[in-house]
């Protein structure tokens, strides 16, 4: 069985010197995701409690060290899902050719460039928010034999895909 559950993350973008990155992954309170020499992306699923703080702590950390430091929220331009269950990885498999460890990946799903974050809860997939729809459907679509299912952010069952 396969679950997609639709995700609300916090998406905070830094672009700055190495240095100032570095510490911002070394001391981020959420997800810290390297994407290049001078640029991460901070996660974090608290995105009501915490939203101007996390958004607060990356700018001084970052500011610290690069007084040039871009730091933004950039939730509204990313949508996230969890696909969960005994089949999480086989149904990731059918959608992209990603190989999966445990942590953080770039690369393709359902033709999308995207951010992926495998551990023992789940994979989470952010895609930019203009391919929500499409990579959703992929990922209902090809993994249909596998059980798929969508869930809300409060893990109810909204829908069930059949053939």
């Amino acid at each position: 069985m396969v679950e997609l559950r639709a995700l609300s993350p916090l998406v905070v973008v830094c672009l700055a010197d190495p240095t100032a990155v570095d510490a911002v992954v070394s001391s981020s309170s959420g997800v810290a995701l390297r994407i290049a020499h001078d640029e991460a992306l901070v996660v974090s699923d608290d995105r009501i409690a915490a939203d101007d703080a996390i958004v607060a702590d990356v700018r001084a950390t970052a500011a610290a060290i690069d007084e040039d430091a871009v730091v933004v929220d950039a939730t509204d331009g990313w949508a996230a899902w969890r696909i969960e269950g005994e089949d999480a990885r086989e149904a990731f498999a059918r959608v992209s050719e990603v190989p999966l460890g445990e942590g953080f990946a770039q690369g393709d799903v359902a033709h999308v460039r995207a951010k992926i974050i495998s551990g023992d809860d789940g994979i989470v997939v952010l895609v930019p928010a203009m391919w929500r729809d499409a990579v959703r459907e992929r990922i209902l679509a090809d993994c249909h034999d596998l059980g798929a299912r969508e869930h809300d952010g409060l893990g109810e069952r909204t829908s069930e895909r059949t053939a």
